[in-house]
């Protein structure tokens, strides 16, 4: 029998602020996951690229929120794949979230399909989250070193009550040498280390049952997504 673990959407986005220095508690967790070798120490270049990157993936979720219900579920999910392959770097995204020794051990054939499913399941959650007009916005980016020569890219979430969500991004460079997201801190709460936990059981079990389980729940978070569409059309 496969464990089907209860895979949950982005609800760390609404938890009330904490203080800027456990956004670097999650990154030093992060940190302890990496492998031994780091990567070669930044840039300035790489620090305005990681910047830019960070506002090209704010002004996808804008636009989102300003488009969703014209665009639709499925256009609205072609339209953040874009977004989403631009700004992350899905390998290092999948890694963390999945357990870095988990996923190593995997075949190569094993780790493209759970990293596939992975997106899918990204795709979903931001669709779902953002697919309609809020009253939020995004600050402004700031860089700092992250760790093992990665960047931290700190912003903020502002919503019309309560304090802004302070958002805290882990970029690093991938194979081909674009900088992308490996993680996501939301009010000092790693996003891979939330999904770690869920996701390390069907780790267990293969690549195959992870990847079933995250595109089951990609389809679930989307068929609700239009559910709700469709009740607020009717009102």
């Amino acid at each position: 029998m496969i464990y089907i673990a209860r895979l949950t959407g982005f609800s760390g986005f609404w938890r009330p602020v904490r203080r800027r220095l456990v956004v670097g508690a999650a990154a030093a967790v992060f940190a302890a996951s990496l492998p031994a070798v780091a990567q070669a120490a930044p840039t300035p270049e790489d620090e305005q690229e990681a910047i830019a990157n960070i506002d090209d993936l704010h002004a996808g979720i804008e636009h989102l929120m300003a488009h969703g219900r014209r665009l639709g579920r499925q256009a609205s999910a072609d339209y953040m794949a874009e977004v989403v392959d631009r700004t992350y770097n899905l390998n290092a995204l999948t890694a963390q979230a999945v357990g870095p020794p988990a996923f190593r051990a995997f075949e190569d054939a094993d780790r493209e399909k759970v990293v596939a499913a992975y997106r899918e399941f990204v795709i979903a959650n931001y669709v779902d989250r953002f697919g309609r007009n809020l009253p939020i916005s995004f600050g402004a980016s700031v860089v700092e070193p992250g760790p093992r020569g990665a960047l931290l890219v700190r912003s903020v979430l502002n919503r019309p009550t309560g304090d802004p969500v302070q958002l805290g991004y882990i970029v690093v460079t991938s194979d081909n040498g674009a900088l992308g997201i490996a993680d996501v801190i939301y009010n000092g709460v790693s996003e891979s280390a939330r999904r770690r936990a869920e996701l390390s059981p069907l780790a267990e079990q293969g690549a195959d049952a992870l990847a079933t389980a995250l595109r089951e729940k990609s389809t679930e978070i989307m068929t609700k997504t239009e559910v709700r569409r469709a009740r607020n059309d009717g009102e």
